[in-house]
C-alpha cells in the first residue's frame, strides 16, 4: 500500500509538471490541457483515498468502516493489535498441530 501510494504521488508529480508546461503553450479549453488537468485530480483523489487526509487516526470515521484498506495515517496504529493477533494466531497453530 505504501508503494501505491509513492507511484500514484510520483504521477502526480509528473503530471503537475506536464500540465505547467501545456499551459505555457496551449489556453485552458486545450482537450490536452483540461485532460491532464483531469487526470490530477483524479490522483489526488486517490491520493486522499489512500493516505486518509484530514483523518481521525484515533476512530474510524463514519463511512470508513466499509473501506478495504485501512489508510496510510492509520497503519502504525493498527500494527500492535495485529503483531498481537498474528502472535496468538500462531500460539493457537503451534498448540494445534502439538
Amino acid at each position: 500500500m505504501v508503494e501505491a501510494a509513492a507511484t500514484l504521488q510520483g504521477e502526480l508529480i509528473a503530471s503537475e509538471s506536464e500540465f505547467e508546461g501545456l499551459k505555457q503553450i496551449y489556453t485552458d479549453n486545450n482537450v490536452r490541457v483540461r485532460s491532464i488537468r483531469a487526470r490530477i485530480e483524479e490522483l489526488k483523489r486517490q491520493l486522499e483515498k489512500i493516505g486518509g487526509k484530514g483523518e481521525n487516526t484515533s476512530a474510524p470515521a463514519e463511512g470508513q468502516e466499509e473501506a478495504l484498506y485501512p489508510s496510510i495515517r492509520r497503519l502504525p496504529l493498527l500494527g500492535v493489535p495485529y503483531a498481537d493477533l498474528y502472535r496468538r494466531t500462531r500460539v493457537q497453530e503451534a498448540v494445534f498441530e502439538s
